[in-house]
């Protein structure tokens, strides 16, 4: 009786125990199928760092203790990237990424100090160290400024370097001593984007826009003053540099100009064709340099500290043409022949090492008479007032004289200083092509192929057409457009780009258009997609000035935004014929001094934002602004706008949402989330509002702007079955409507006040996997069902 007991307790624990597993095996396959909710459901990785481009926008030169010249430079990628070029072999020695925020980053602020480090000062307000002797790279502490960017950097004296820079509260000019790594804050300027120059304890930078005058900060007690400037026209400006105090001033427009201002006199020298970026005179050989150095006062006066301290020394191969240059005002173009080279060698040790010094111990007002006194002098002109630009052209501001050594499209010279030594310039393209001049020679080396490489970039702009096919870009110049069907997402091409930057996208029936920063719009039909290498088409030029939105009208009309420049700068509105594919309006100025971010099309009335926190209504049809108004405080730009029902307006300024009324554009809701630096878009989808904030996707209630987060990304878009397509790190994604309403309805999704993302956890269940489950929760059924002894018979 007792072993009866004992065999039915083992099959009722035996029972209970396969119940129990039944039961885990059940859970399991309901959570499994559930658990994508969680975490933004059913997240589909569609294409992972697709655009891939080469954009520089700075370089630095540098030796080690060996005396081997390297090329340091950050290309705009994701993750901070730091390249480095050894030019004698022109070969790349370093390529690492030195974060892993996924934000993109670009090098603009150079300067090499006294001990041959590299300070390169990024978009993102990161600064970095690079040591030439052992390789390295360390991240500097930075000014703690939220939404800083460095934007520009000039050598000062001693191993002192400023540096421009813009924030939250504006632009801001910032002292950097090497030795010790210290900074500090030197004033609060108008303009840290239009370049920077430094001479004898000022610094000068653009001024105001619509003004023509320069703004002057005395860096010592940090006093913020303007410099008129006479005799030119207003326009957008971007300082060049100063070098022997004559300040070179670019000026923006259709055809873009270099203002060559003498601030010892106060004058105008002369305007000419755009010079672009500049570099000093060359530097002089180790033996020159030690002959000028036991013949210069040790203290030099404070009247003739420059930029660099090699910068107002004449190259000795070039002191002898650049007398033949002095009796004339012309461009002219010099072969370099056998004679020409002799009389050069025969003047260099004749001329300039005397000259140079009566210049060093001279002021500039000095030298400014004894031009005046000679006007026509045999000896070679002032080097101090000596730049090169192009690749490579001299141009001397004392006589007005230019000189080519080579010509060759879109290459400029290193800024503040490209040579590597008294012959050799180092020239570069924004694509990340290399090469060097020799002005002793007058030849071009190009490195081929080129060592420079770009990075991945980030998603601009995502856009789904009629048909749900998803066109994504980036804003940097080669990256193609891509493209992706709904059904076949593997099914993808990548679009040949427009010439120029995509600054704006829009997809509007079976039409790409894309807005560019030169100006010009470019369609791309996929109905015309018959080749095998697809690319943007019919470039049209609307004016100066980028093109920074659109939005689809009737009657196949594109409305676009452009920020005009020149004397009439601001946001202007014209009408693109989709059908024709020209434009049907010109574009009118209608905000000054503004720039618009964002366009929606509602009941025949245009609505926008701008980069500084204005919306603003606008009647098409008769050409009138309705009105403005200023609905954020910190002034934000409004990056993405909505028409909803009941007469309202949603959008996102910064990392606010708010809800504004249509008739007046009042703001009547607003709701803040945790501050990034990724622009914001707003959205309907079936399931209401649906908003990428700060690095995060939310729906929101249309009533009172209740927020739930369901997946972490920006730039998004949603097709017509309410497909959301995302960006995050240069990957995009995807979630299809149908998991997403699951979402939704399970109210297992975390809120935006949460700690937690969910959106990082990825599940997915496939047919397999239920498969799997349902057999296993078959076995221990199975296995409790009655079954017959087996008796084995001998007869």
């Amino acid at each position: 009786m007792s072993l009866k007991r004992t065999a039915l307790r083992g099959r009722t624990v035996r029972v209970v125990q396969r119940l129990i597993y039944s039961f885990a095996v059940l859970l399991w396959l309901v959570l499994g199928v559930a658990m994508p909710t969680m975490a933004a459901e059913g997240e589909e990785l569609l294409a992972q760092k697709p655009f891939i481009a080469t954009n520089i926008e700075g370089m630095a030169l540098t030796r080690d203790a060996k005396a081997t010249s390297y090329a340091v430079t950050i290309p705009q990628a994701i993750n901070t990237v730091v390249e480095i070029v050894q030019l004698k072999t022109m070969q790349r020695v370093m390529l690492e990424e030195q974060r892993t925020d996924g934000r993109l980053a670009s090098g603009r602020a150079y300067a090499t100090l006294p001990n041959r480090h590299v300070l390169v000062g990024t978009s993102t307000g990161y600064l970095y160290d690079i040591n030439p002797d052992k390789m390295t790279v360390t991240e500097q502490t930075a000014p703690q400024v939220p939404g800083l960017a460095f934007h520009a950097a000039v050598n000062g004296d001693g191993d002192m370097v400023y540096f421009a820079a813009s924030s939250a509260t504006g632009g801001k000019l910032y002292s950097y001593k090497g030795s010790t790594a210290t900074w500090r804050e030197i004033a609060a300027i108008p303009d840290a984007t239009g370049g920077l120059g430094y001479d004898k304890g000022r610094l000068y930078t653009a001024g105001v826009r619509g003004q023509a005058a320069v703004t002057v900060t005395t860096v010592s007690s940090g006093a913020v003053s303007t410099m008129p400037i006479s005799g030119v026209e207003h326009s957008e400006q971007r300082i060049e540099g100063v070098f022997g105090s004559v300040l070179y001033l670019t000026l923006s427009g259709t055809q873009p100009k270099t203002v060559v201002y003498d601030m010892i006199t106060s004058q105008v020298v002369e305007q000419r064709p755009s010079m672009g970026q500049l570099s000093s005179a060359a530097p002089v050989s180790a033996q020159t340099a030690a002959q000028a150095a036991t013949q210069t006062p040790s203290a030099a006066p404070q009247s003739t500290v420059a930029t660099s301290t090699t910068a107002n020394q004449p190259a000795p191969t070039q002191t002898g043409q650049t007398s033949q240059d002095s009796t004339t005002s012309t461009e002219t173009t010099e072969t370099n022949s056998q004679n020409q080279s002799a009389q050069t060698t025969t003047q260099t040790q004749n001329q300039p090492t005397t000259q140079q010094t009566t210049q060093t111990q001279n002021t500039p007002a000095q030298v400014q008479a004894t031009q005046a006194e000679r006007p026509v002098a045999p000896q070679a002109p002032d080097t101090s007032k000596r730049v090169y630009y192009g690749a490579l052209s001299r141009y001397d501001a004392s006589v007005k004289a230019t000189k080519t050594y080579s010509s060759q499209p879109d290459f400029m010279p290193v800024a503040n200083n490209c040579w590597i030594d008294e012959n050799r310039c180092v020239v570069y393209t924004k694509k990340g092509g290399l090469g060097i001049v020799n002005a002793a020679s007058a030849s071009f080396k190009r490195a081929a192929p080129s060592p420079l490489v770009g990075g991945a970039q980030q998603a601009h702009a995502i856009v789904v057409d009629a048909d749900d096919t998803v066109y994504a870009a980036a804003s940097v110049e080669g990256a193609g457009v891509l493209q992706m069907d709904r059904d076949e997402v593997a099914e993808r091409k990548i679009i040949a780009p427009p010439r120029d930057v995509i600054t704006s996208l829009l997809a509007a029936e079976d039409t790409v258009i894309a807005g560019t920063d030169k100006g010009t719009i470019a369609s791309y039909k996929s109905s015309s997609d018959v080749d095998a290498s697809p690319r943007f088409s019919r470039e049209v030029s609307v004016g100066s000035g980028a093109v920074t939105a659109l939005v689809a009208a009737k009657n196949n009309q594109v409305i676009f935004a452009q920020a005009q420049t020149g004397a009439s700068h601001g946001a202007a509105l014209g009408v693109f014929n989709l059908q024709t594919g020209t434009v049907a309006s010109a574009a009118r100025l209608v905000l000054p001094g503004k720039t618009i971010t964002t366009l929606v099309y509602a009941g025949g009335t245009l609505y926008g934002g701008t980069t500084d926190g204005w919306l603003f209504a606008y009647d098409m049809a008769n050409g009138e602004l309705l009105s403005k108004v200023l609905p954020e405080s910190n002034r934000s730009a409004v990056t993405s706008l909505v028409a909803g029902n009941q007469g309202r307006l949603y959008g996102v300024a910064g990392a606010t949402v708010f809800a504004a009324d249509r008739a007046t554009l009042g703001v009547r809701q607003t709701k803040s989330f945790p501050a990034q630096d990724s622009p914001g878009t707003i959205l309907y989808a079936r399931s209401g509002l649906v908003a990428s904030v700060g690095g995060k996707i939310y729906s929101l209630q249309a009533d009172d702007l209740t927020s739930t987060q369901i997946a972490s990304g920006a730039q998004l878009a949603i097709n017509s079955l309410g497909d959301m397509y995302y960006s995050r790190d240069g990957a995009l994604y995807r979630q299809v409507a149908k998991q997403q309403e699951i979402a939704a309805s399970s109210g297992a999704v975390m809120t935006s006040g949460s700690g937690f993302d969910l959106a990082s956890i990825v599940t997915k269940i496939g047919a397999g996997s239920a498969a799997v489950g349902i057999l296993l929760l078959a076995v221990p059924i199975i296995r409790l069902l009655p079954r017959r002894p087996t008796y084995l018979l001998q007869r």
